[in-house]
């Protein structure tokens, strides 16, 4: 019996000392406990230490002491019990909410963001129309989508790489030949499609009529400049 009772929980060992009466056995199992309640004028006998055990008996006896040291600097009155667990497991704080009227977007969440690149991963291309459709379409998942083409809106999708790694450099901005680089294929793009040249492009390419002629001739494609709704060769 009195083997069980040295190898018990420190509480049960505790509140036997409580019920005997016995001061000097709490001070032995609880020094640091006895005397950081010791920090208030009141004199505590060895039942008033009963709640203490009962619901702290098993918390290191270290902690215990920091925790009601630190709230004598603030406390007039001896701190109960629960104070003092408060202390020691203080309630997780509540999730960070919107303001009063704000609704987050729903292709704006980490959520949206992991369904993006698992998209990219499964193959699903980046939209790269010129200039880009005004409208998406949103999954849901909140995935967005171009109408136009029916890829991945690259806005969203340049966002969830950062979110994934937000501790990646910014890549260097293009350089003037990649611009004019960029210019060209997106408009031997569209001779392809029979559409007309983009005047944005022609000005990125840095070329004039001339230039887009010479483009379309190298790849045998036909190529007209419409001036007041004339087509002109």
């Amino acid at each position: 019996m009195k083997e069980n009772e040295e190898n018990g929980l420190l509480s049960v060992r505790l509140l036997a000392a409580c019920d005997a009466d016995n001061m000097a056995r709490i001070a032995y199992l609880w020094g640091p406990v006895v005397a950081a309640l010791g920090s208030w004028r009141k004199r505590l006998h060895p039942a008033d230490y009963k709640p203490y055990a009962s619901i702290l008996g098993d918390e290191p006896p270290e902690d215990v002491a920091a925790a009601i040291r630190g709230l004598a600097r603030t406390e007039e009155w001896r701190p109960a019990a629960a104070d003092v667990y408060q202390r020691l497991h203080p309630p997780a704080p509540e999730p960070e909410r919107p303001a009063a009227g704000v609704t987050q977007r729903p292709d704006n969440t980490e959520a949206a963001y992991r369904a993006v690149l698992d998209e990219a991963v499964m193959g699903a291309e980046i939209c790269d129309c010129v200039p880009r459709s005004p409208q998406m379409d949103i999954d849901r998942h909140g995935v967005l989508w171009c109408s136009a083409c029916g890829n991945l809106e690259p806005g969203q999708y340049d966002q969830a790489l950062e979110w994934e790694n937000p501790t990646k450099p910014e890549p260097p901005a293009p350089s003037t030949e990649d611009i004019k680089r960029w210019a060209r294929d997106e408009q031997l793009l569209r001779l392809r499609q029979g559409k007309q040249p983009s005047p944005l492009l022609r000005k990125l390419m840095g070329g004039d009529d001339e230039t887009m002629r010479k483009l379309a001739a190298t790849f045998g494609l036909a190529f007209s400049l419409e001036v007041d709704g004339d087509r002109r060769p």
